[in-house]
């Protein structure tokens, strides 16, 4: 029973660090808003795809992001030695790049890639990392399974949005 305590503990604090770190908000609040904004138009005009040049526009956020992460962690000396939020900085660096030669090079199947690199995966791993770093929230389990669970309740709510926005089925002549 203790654990399900620290569990929902952890998760408040991570849903809540951009309330407690202001400083946050630079890199959150335009990930927030592009990700709602363009989940919307998706949800309303449901017949159109996502080309890759999407795709890879969203690989290069997620750069941007990991850039800003590196920065925060350079600025604040905690770049260097290697530590948990630097590594996770690096691996989201490390992704990122991995993102945008797949899609610049049209590698992966056209289905998989557009999944994967759609706004809403990469603006949520990029919120949920850029809140491990620049927070204090100490990284383990629980804080893995809360950023899973918050995660998770995002994808819910983006559909529940889905649900309410009037579709267009076809493009206007």
């Amino acid at each position: 029973m203790e654990w399900i305590n620290m569990f929902l503990e952890r998760f408040k604090d991570i849903a809540i660090a951009p309330y407690n770190h202001s400083h946050m908000l630079w890199i959150v609040i335009p990930l927030v808003v592009t990700a709602v904004l363009s989940e919307i138009y998706f949800g309303r005009y449901k017949f159109e795809d996502m080309g890759w040049n999407s795709a890879y526009e969203n690989s290069l956020v997620l750069f941007f992001v990991s850039m800003d992460l590196i920065r925060k962690l350079y600025v604040s000396n905690t770049l260097f030695p290697i530590s948990m939020k630097s590594s996770l900085a690096i691996i989201l660096i490390v992704i990122s790049l991995g993102l945008i030669i797949l899609n610049f090079f049209h590698v992966l199947p056209k289905s998989l890639a557009f999944s994967i690199t759609s706004t809403l995966p990469i603006n949520v791993l990029a919120y949920l990392i850029a809140i491990l770093v620049y927070s204090n929230i100490p990284l383990d389990l629980l804080t893995f399974g809360a950023a899973m669970t918050l995660a998770v309740l995002i994808v819910l709510l983006v559909r529940f949005i889905w649900f309410l926005i009037p579709e267009k089925f076809e493009e206007d002549e």
